[in-house]
């Protein structure tokens, strides 16, 4: 019986709530608590572990997570996780990470279930501190439950097994155990929580026992005695989570029993238990976290029940739970512990689900998504707003029309249409208006126009009767608008109407038939009324029109623009007149317009000045010009028709989501209302301001050849030969990280700022020696920069050849070595000379001998005469060959070596000058470097003649090798005026000496730049068959006459061309390329078709791998 009676009493319940169309219900609901967004860091992320124990922010801006599995540092991006390793004495002792706590030396202290660790910030190692049981001043316990650091720069660690505090500088722990005998000892040594008191720098700490609080002056602990809130006194407690706030304030979490807050002065304890019949009471009495932000807000986690936000005014909580269905609710009910950074963002780790963050700075709008009740509202979806003079705010829906009361949060829902109703059936609610009477006016899909009456609480509805022409023209209304005669403009799917509320008839409007659809239907999207009393409209398929009240004209604007004059599709969603009297156009295909109703002319508002193409929904603007545009499925833009720039806000940002439909108002006090399919926004312009937080910046990584390389905060050193390097960085703002954009320069490499955009990291190449500074600084997500940055020094060690100290001994044993050359040589050739004076003496003794045995034969006397002849010739040869090298060699070094005498004796006579001494060091190094040049010619002509060298071959790609050769003369042929071109083939590998080819490369490449006057071309091409490779060097340079390509690559030669830029040349460079080109069993072939006519060196080779045979016969 009694079942029977409740489900009559159901029924009853359900008749008045869903009456029929056109009656209301009525659905009072306290007042809904703020909806707040989170986003999360999971796993999926990488995240090692789903508990948070503890989160931190560390001086330089990272990110760091205590878990059961490790310890974690988040960039915004990445996460670099920490465990314990068992064979590295220097990791984590435990992988179970407890509580974090930073110390003035930028240390990071952490507590795990191994003892305490100290992360060393410049080698990344840990350093463990754990029980030793035969040693009274290590820890008492390796179970650390929290960690804290007092001013003095003391730890304080509370354990399962006793209070200690650890002197950093000593290495010596402290330990604080219950003794029963001593009354003022600990109460119980299992500890859960510490919190060091903000005032006077005593400790609170939370037991398995109660309460406890020490006073290191006195070094003694006061236990504190709890009254529960049912006044009886708690004998027995646990304190789960012991904070401070402010106000000096203590709130414990008493497992199990509640939430207490404790006044120190006066002792007052005030308790907050949950009571079920109170849905602002806090959520559970399993307090598991306490916290006060930056603007004094508490927030408690109170597992099962979520998170807890407290107002000390009235004394009650917000709670928010986990929603499954909703992906940007907090995620899970068990929150572990609450952080907020310097950004003001709210970070809360969680026991099952990793970390929930709730960015305050970003969710710029006021969002309502929950506007009626689940059974009547689609999904949502809001087509129109309107606030009335009474600030009630009517939402127009899918079958519904719900009026808020902004101050109470009481909601009353008419339902128009049954909700399984689908298609034409379905009612819309299009346009809300309220006119000058105050009377509201409803514009719906299928019903026509509505009119609201207070008094009966219903709707009274004019619809479209085919019979009577003095009825609304059709049933699907668009727009709602006043004119300054009262009477109202209403846009339908055919037709413009003016409805007189007073005589409830309608007057329709129809512009030409060529305006009409195949049906005969003029199909409206919007209307708006202009400042001279026009209605601009917006047509569903034919562009915009105006409309004249006075005339009842319609004037029709053709697409125009000032380089165009037909849009494809010029259907139109929306249009609004500003205050300087442009209209605004959204259309349905295309991007935003403006019209200029004095010219004609539309002009698109493209995607450069930050636009999308997307669809327009509405278009609306706020008092200080700006236009506010709502998109299909690019959220909502602001637009400075001024500046020409935009913002764009998008879900992230708070908004009800992506897409949004044609719902828009603005109030008199110019708050702003748009509507999509997920709710509305309600936001004040004036408020949507950048968030102003400046993002710390730090260089997170270093690379060398992509393998990461350790490194120094103060400067980073390579060898000349780590010639390939990458940098990466990172703007620490996690409001949106992946927006954050990045500026960076190197220097004396880049000539200003590169913009990186969202890039993180920059490589370079081939820098000279010498020490640069790497720049980077990072703007986060609303473009708001860290002008000041971050900066790295970076030293390129020169080789050994280019230090100044062998650089100058090099030349004292150059000078040496070359003038006991000299000596040498000298010597050698008068030696040489001497035999040869000698050998023709002899010749011609033995010829003279041989004549008179022959004089019986005058032929054969003749013989022996021309061969006697052609002996002496040979030796006169090789004595004119001997003269004229010594006659080069001291020629070649006379002059350079009196130059270093010259002006080793300037040198000396310019101690007062440095800068004097500089510049004539250098042209001594120069002259040293002429005479190096010379000396290792001849060594190599003297290896290459007598066969000395012996190839040591390796398999490479040739393209390779002639890329590094041509790049590295790049900057002589353009300090030159050159153009130095390179056809490059790759994938051909030759069995080569690399060191000898790239010497003949090097000549050849030389010689192509030292010919070629400034402005002219070289070309470098590599041409490949089955059998061999081809390396070609072709230049427009001075060419070789007919006569000299015969003696071309014979030593000592030298052009009667002479270098364009006043080069040296010693005559060896051809004679020793073709010697070791010969050595490779290929060959050099040079072309010429005179002077002026350039000249081609071609280098082949052979691709098959070949015999070595350098043996001297």
């Amino acid at each position: 019986m009694k079942f029977f009676l409740y489900g009559i009493l159901v029924i009853l319940y359900l008749f008045v709530l869903f009456p029929v169309n056109g009656h209301s219900q009525s659905n009072l609901v306290k007042n809904e608590p703020e909806e707040l967004r989170f986003d999360r860091l999971t796993t999926a992320q990488g995240l090692s572990q789903a508990t948070v124990n503890t989160i931190l922010q560390d001086s330089k801006g990272y990110m760091w997570f205590a878990t059961r599995d490790g310890l974690n540092k988040y960039d915004g991006y990445t996460f670099t996780v920490y465990r314990n390793d068992p064979t590295n004495l220097n990791s984590l002792s435990s992988s179970h990470v407890r509580g974090l706590v930073e110390d003035a030396n930028k240390v990071l202290w952490i507590a795990t279930n191994g003892g305490l660790n100290r992360l060393d910030p410049k080698t990344g190692t840990f350093t463990s501190y754990q029980n030793n049981e035969h040693n009274q001043n290590s820890l008492s316990d390796n179970h650390v439950s929290a960690v804290s650091i007092d001013k003095a720069g003391m730890l304080w660690i509370g354990t399962e097994d006793g209070l200690n505090k650890f002197d950093p500088a000593n290495g010596q722990f402290t330990r604080f155990l219950h003794d029963p005998a001593q009354k003022n000892s600990l109460i119980d040594n299992d500890i859960y929580d510490l919190q060091l008191d903000r005032r006077d720098g005593t400790l609170w700490i939370g037991t398995d026992a109660g309460l406890e609080h020490y006073n290191p002056r006195t070094n003694t602990f006061q236990h504190v005695l709890l009254t529960e809130a049912n006044g009886q006194p708690a004998l027995s407690y646990k304190i789960i989570e012991v904070y401070q706030d402010r106000s000096g304030m203590i709130w414990a979490g008493v497992d199990g029993i509640g939430l207490m807050r404790y006044n120190p002065a006066s002792g007052k304890q005030s308790w907050f238990v949950h009571n079920p019949a109170d849905p602002f009471s806090i959520s559970s009495n399993n307090i598991t976290a306490v916290f006060e932000d930056s603007k004094g807000q508490l927030w408690m986690g109170a597992w099962p029940g979520g998170l807890n936000k407290f107002d000390p005014a009235s004394q009650t909580f917000t709670v928010y739970r986990h929603d499954k269905n909703n992906p940007s609710s907090i995620s899970d009910d068990y929150i572990k512990t609450i952080y907020e950074d310097p950004s003001g963002m709210l970070w809360f780790g969680t026991f099952n689900t990793g970390i929930s963050m709730h960015d305050r700075g970003r969710n710029k709008f006021k969002l309502y998504s929950h506007i009626g009740e689940n059974a009547t509202l689609s999904q949502g979806q809001v087509h129109s707003l309107l606030e009335d003079y009474l600030q009630n705010v009517w939402i127009g829906s899918e079958n519904i029309l719900v009026r808020l009361d902004k101050k109470t949060a009481q909601k009353i829902t008419y339902v128009l249409s049954d909700p399984s109703v689908s298609g034409v059936n379905k009612i819309t609610v299009y346009s809300l208006f309220q006119d000058r009477q105050g009377t509201i006016w409803v514009g719906s899909r299928g019903k026509g126009l509505g009119k609201y009456i207070p008094e009966s609480d219903s709707f009274q509805w004019y619809q479209h009767d085919p019979l009577n022409t003095s009825s609304l023209s059709h049933n699907v209304v668009t727009v709602i608008r006043e004119d300054s005669s009262g009477k109202l403009w209403i846009s339908t799917n055919n037709g413009l109407n003016q409805f007189d509320p007073m005589t409830g008839k309608f007057s329709r409007y129809m512009p030409e038939k060529e305006y009409l659809d195949k049906e005969g239907h003029f199909g409206i999207s919007a209307i708006h009324m202009g400042k001279s009393g026009i209605i601009w409209i917006a047509s569903a398929k034919n562009g915009i029109a105006s409309f004249n009240a006075d005339t009842g004209l319609f004037t029709h604007y053709p697409y125009r623009t000032e380089t165009a004059n037909v849009l494809n599709n010029s259907g139109t969603h929306c249009i609004y007149e500003d205050k300087k009297g442009f209209v605004w156009v959204g259309f349905i295909e295309n991007v935003l317009h403006r019209f200029n109703p004095h010219t004609g002319i539309f002009a698109p508002i493209t995607h450069k000045e930050g636009l999308p193409t997307t669809k327009i929904r509405a278009i609306m603007e706020d008092n200080s010009g700006n236009l506010w545009v709502t998109t299909r499925s690019n959220g909502l833009y602001t637009y400075n028709p001024q500046t020409k720039s935009s913002r764009h806000f998008d879900r992230r940002n708070g908004l009800q989501g992506d897409e949004f439909l044609g719902a828009f108002y603005k109030n008199e006090s110019g708050e702003m209302y748009f509507g999509g399919k997920d709710g509305f926004n309600v936001f004040h312009p004036d408020s949507v301001k950048a968030n102003p937080y400046v993002p710390p910046v730090a260089v997170s990584g270093f690379k060398v050849f992509n393998s990461p390389r350790a490194y120094s905060d103060s400067i980073i050193s390579l060898s000349h030969n780590e010639n390939f390097f990458s940098f990466e960085y990172v703007g620490l703002s996690y409001s949106l990280p992946e927006e954050n954009t990045y500026q960076y320069q190197l220097e004396g490499v880049d000539k200003g700022w590169v913009d990186a955009g969202n890039r993180r990291f920059v490589s370079y190449t081939n820098l000279d020696p010498g020490e640069y500074t790497f720049r980077v600084k990072a703007a986060n997500y609303d473009g708001v920069w860290n002008q000041q940055g971050i900066s790295l020094k970076l030293r390129i060690i020169p080789p050994l050849w280019l230090q100044k100290w062998f650089q100058i001994t090099s030349v004292l044993i150059g000078c040496l070595l070359v003038y006991v050359w000299y000596k040498s040589r000298v010597y050698t050739i008068k030696a040489r000379n001497s035999q040869l004076e000698q050998l023709v003496a002899q010749r011609t003794e033995e010829l003279r001998q041989r004549s008179l045995q022959l004089e019986q034969s005058l032929i054969e006397t003749q013989k022996q005469q021309q061969a006697a002849e052609y002996q002496r010739q040979r030796a006169e040869e090789a004595n004119r060959l001997k003269t004229e090298l010594t006659n080069l060699t001291v020629h070649d070094l006379k002059n350079p070596l009196g130059g270093i005498m010259l002006y080793s004796d300037l040198i000396k006579e310019s101690v007062a000058d440095p800068e004097r001494i500089i510049r004539l060091s250098q042209t001594v190094k120069d002259i040293s470097k002429q005479m190096f040049h010379l000396l290792s010619n001849l060594l190599k002509r003297a290896k290459l003649e007598n066969n000395y060298i012996s190839l040591q071959k390796d398999k490479i790609d040739i393209a390779l090798l002639v890329r590094s050769v041509v790049d590295r003369n790049q900057l002589q042929a353009m300090q030159k005026g050159q153009n130095l071109f390179f056809q490059e083939t790759s994938g051909l590998e030759v069995e080569i000496d690399v060191e000898l080819i790239n010497d003949a490369l090097e000549n050849l490449i030389s010689n192509a730049i030292k010919f070629t006057p400034s402005g002219k071309n070289i070309w470098i091409g590599i041409e490949a068959s089955q059998e061999q490779v081809k390396i070609y060097f072709k230049d427009e340079g001075l060419g070789i006459q007919p006569e000299e390509m015969k003696h071309l690559f014979a030593p000592f030669q030298r052009l009667s061309a002479r270098p364009t830029g006043n080069e040296s040349s010693t005559g060896l460079g051809l004679f020793i390329v073709k010697r070791i080109i010969e050595l490779h069993q290929g060959e050099i072939i040079a072309q010429s078709g005179g002077l002026h006519s350039g000249s081609t060196f071609t280098i082949v080779l052979p691709l098959s791998p070949v015999v070595e045979s350098v043996a001297a016969d």
